[in-house]
């Protein structure tokens, strides 16, 4: 008898500016932030660079912040965007 697996794919974005990562309906598993030469932040909204924040990631200068998300992740009902000031780059972990 073949196994199942529960749950969904993981899938992948990266980033060096403010942009929608992941259009429609998604959940946010982890992420990778690069900093830049100064401290900085990851903002991750909803859909859009004007819906709401659902999570801010603080990034100190020339360092690399990770996080995995535990449980089901943080759900983006329109879609993963991020606004990155004073980062060089992120990625996100999304299924």
């Amino acid at each position: 008898m073949a196994s199942r697996i529960v749950g969904s794919d993981v899938k992948t974005a990266t980033s060096t500016s403010s942009a929608v990562l992941q259009a429609g309906r998604s959940r946010l598993r982890g992420y990778v932030i690069a900093g830049g030469t100064s401290d900085g932040t990851v903002t991750f909204r909803n859909g859009s660079v004007t819906g709401s924040t659902l999570l801010i990631a603080p990034c100190n200068a020339n360092d690399t912040e990770t996080m995995n998300i535990p449980d089901s992740g943080v759900l983006f009902e329109d879609g993963i965007h991020v606004v990155l000031s004073n980062i060089d780059r992120v990625t996100v972990f999304h299924s």
